[in-house]
């Protein structure tokens, strides 16, 4: 795969149209792009500017479930967890809530051992 050309090729979309009408989507995409290649960190900015610049994406939702996978995939697991569940309280009836939710069990699972 060509992750760092897609990377390059979104932050210069962004650069040209950052109030364009798909800059949501190229938003999240750099998102996706850093945490394919498990550049979580980065992953996580990315998710976070979609958040923040465009209250009214349809992506927000999944902009958050990976937000919370990237800080436990990061070892951060009260990031994780307050992230997913803010996640299953703002869109409680998403497939992203659902898998927020499964997540969230298996970190309480682990911590009851």
């Amino acid at each position: 795969m060509r992750y760092d050309q897609a990377i390059d090729a979104f932050r210069a979309f962004l650069k040209d149209y950052p109030d364009g009408r798909y800059a949501h989507i190229a938003q999240y995409w750099l998102g996706e792009a850093n945490y394919a290649q498990r550049r979580f960190k980065e992953a996580v900015v990315d998710y976070q500017k979609l958040i923040d610049q465009h209250p009214n994406s349809p992506k927000r939702a999944e902009a958050m479930l990976k937000i919370g996978y990237s800080h436990f995939e990061l070892g951060e697991t009260e990031k994780a967890r307050a992230t997913l569940e803010q996640l299953v309280a703002a869109y409680p009836q998403t497939t992203e809530a659902g898998q927020a939710q499964n997540l969230l069990q298996k970190m309480r699972a682990n911590t009851a051992r």
